[in-house]
């Protein structure tokens, strides 16, 4: 930098720091405003035991029509949907009164729930049909870890790319509690409904367009229905809506190691690739591993929706036959569905093994299904395939995926097999 450009952006300083205050204030100005004009419209969502008569599960939620219609997140209230004779669901204003509250509707795949609060009417929030401008303030409002109301500033940040469930880029200091609050612009319209946070200054909104289509399903709905049907019917609906499509599309493909294998079977799975080779090694392996970035809250100990496949290839380099043998087999694992602690919830994997030829040679494949209970017609599955060719190199694949129907998993696991190609 010149002495002429250091001298001028000195001058500017003096300006710049008279500037910055006015900013600052006007920033706090805003959001005290909004708080302000806003706060009595937002609650704690608290489901209670009934039994000792203290909360388990807090959130947050804020009213969404003058009669007391209160939206919230799905995982907030799940507890009594599942459990209703064990819970009750109290909604907590700023006056510090408690009110009574049913669930009366619920989005299980964009994680929303829409509440009627006894004598919760009042000014609601509006929501938007819009969508601010990238990086445009938004403010998010909740009670984080049950401290009190408080306000949050960020910045939108747009729609994740290739989200299987839409969610929103919120960048600002969500915390635990917060969840199933508004995220509003400085109009004070809903863009988005709090769900999750993703780390430092890294959270995600549900899209104020689900929130919309739930509310209408709400108001046309007397008293609520069988709630876990409603999960049951959409999760499988979901599932065979995206698995239909991945058996009706052409897949891409791409070389790893001596095979022509498929690639990119779906957007919204992420990719990484590894290369274990190193000079103390006895053998080189090198992987890729494609996987979901979101899941679907059932419970705090079940979740579903998970799909991944991966495949590695190992040279035996160092190894004789006999140690090269032993860790082909360490490495012939399936994939480690860890989605449900719950033994209640899924039957007991049943799986099976048998020798296929795939592209005229010689493969080991093993499946493995278990069942959920509570759901019909949806199963965790998965397949793992190990190449027999030869006592140098191996192929291992696999594929797992939560929440799946039994014939479409079959039929998914028959397609990568018919896709598996030599290149030599």
């Amino acid at each position: 930098m010149s002495p002429d450009q250091t001298l001028r952006r000195l001058r500017c300083l003096p300006l710049l720091l008279l500037w910055l205050p006015g900013l600052c204030s006007a920033a706090a100005s805003g959001a005290s405003a909004l708080f302000e004009t806003l706060r009595d419209r937002v609650f704690q969502v608290r489901v209670v035991d009934i039994a000792s008569g203290d909360k388990t599960t807090i959130g947050s939620g804020f009213r969404v029509d003058s009669a007391g219609l209160v939206a919230t997140n799905f995982h907030v209230v799940s507890l009594l949907i599942h459990e209703p004779a064990k819970y009750r669901i109290e909604l907590l204003g700023q006056d510090g009164l408690t009110r009574p509250a049913t669930v009366l509707a619920i989005d299980v795949l964009h994680d929303l729930a829409i509440l009627r609060g006894q004598q919760a009417d009042g000014p609601a929030f509006g929501l938007t049909s819009g969508t601010p401008g990238q990086g445009e303030r938004i403010y998010s409002m909740g009670n984080p870890e049950d401290l009190g109301m408080t306000i949050i500033e960020g910045n939108y940040n747009g729609l994740i790319a290739a989200s299987r469930f839409e969610r929103l880029l919120f960048s600002g200091s969500l915390n635990p509690g917060m969840s199933g609050g508004p995220a509003f612009d400085r109009h004070g319209a809903v863009v988005g409904v709090t769900v999750a946070k993703g780390g430092e200054q890294l959270g995600f909104l549900v899209p104020a367009a689900h929130l919309q289509a739930l509310l209408r399903r709400a108001n046309e709905t007397a008293v609520p229905g069988d709630l876990k049907a409603e999960i049951a019917r959409a999760l499988l609906e979901d599932s065979n809506t995206f698995f239909d499509q991945r058996l009706q599309e052409t897949w891409h493909r791409g070389r790893f190691g001596e095979l022509s294998l498929p690639r990119d079977l779906s957007p919204s799975l992420k990719c990484w690739g590894q290369n274990t080779e190193t000079k103390e090694s006895d053998y080189s392996r090198f992987h890729q591993q494609c996987q979901s970035q979101e899941y679907l809250f059932l419970t705090e100990d079940f979740y579903t929706g998970d799909f991944s496949y991966s495949y590695e290839w190992l040279n035996a380099g160092r190894l004789n036959p006999f140690q090269f043998y032993t860790a082909v087999t360490h490495r012939y694992t399936h994939t480690s569905l860890e989605n449900v602690d719950d033994a209640e919830q899924v039957t007991n994997f049943r799986c099976t093994t048998d020798f296929v030829r795939i592209d005229g040679t010689a493969w080991k494949a093993s499946i493995c299904l278990r069942r959920y209970l509570e759901y019909p017609g949806l199963n965790d599955a998965s397949l793992v395939l190990v190449s027999l060719h030869s006592n140098r190199d191996a192929a291992i694949i696999r594929m797992a995926a939560a929440g799946i129907h039994r014939e479409r998993a079959l039929a998914l696991f028959q397609k990568l097999m018919r896709a598996i190609e030599w290149t030599r």
